[in-house]
């Protein structure tokens, strides 16, 4: 408890509290069963599998390299869900308070089955026997959605990119640079 008690908000968005990088028995990656099937954790069993969390380090005191860490993001989602003042879901606010004014109507979490039909086919890593893993053309990542799990087209990722580059010049209306350069 005294870890997390540590823990402060900019060591989450810069992968320096200490945290591993998935919760225990995550099966995460390109060919893996959670893939495969869709079964990423529910945020019930994200809460309870936080108490298990094994620290690599204390937070904020990252003593070698960079350590990327999903859990980093998916509990920042968490705080988005639990502090936004409409109390919606994370992927209810990136809808709302990034992708629609942004421009980008063509960027999902949940992708719609009439979209999803119109998606080409991904493929995983090479397997030993030669095959590749189908990727679902939409991923349903539950309480990994703040580290996976968009879907978006050229055009939108382009439009997000401008945005960024608009913040160096103090020009972005709807993304702020303390928010996003530290």
């Amino acid at each position: 408890i005294k870890q997390w008690n540590q823990i402060q908000l900019h060591h989450l968005m810069s992968h320096q509290a200490g945290i591993s990088k998935d919760s225990v028995g995550s099966l995460l990656g390109f060919n893996s069963e959670s893939l495969v099937h869709n079964s990423y954790p529910s945020l019930n069993a994200f809460y309870k599998n936080l108490t298990s969390i094994e620290f690599l380090y204390a937070p904020g005191k990252i003593d070698t390299n960079f350590k990327y860490s999903n859990l980093n993001m998916n509990i920042l989602a968490r705080v988005v869900e639990a502090y936004n003042p409409n109390k919606i879901s994370y992927s209810g606010y990136m809808h709302r308070s990034i992708f629609m004014p942004l421009g980008m109507f063509s960027t999902y979490y949940n992708m719609p089955v009439y979209v999803q039909n119109r998606m080409v086919t991904g493929y995983g890593s090479l397997l030993p026997d030669s095959t590749r893993t189908e990727v679902p053309k939409a991923l349903y990542v539950g309480s990994y959605e703040g580290s996976m799990g968009v879907a978006t087209t050229a055009p939108d990722l382009a439009r997000f990119g401008m945005e960024l580059l608009k913040i160096i010049n103090g020009e972005s209306k709807v993304l702020s640079q303390p928010a996003v350069i530290k």
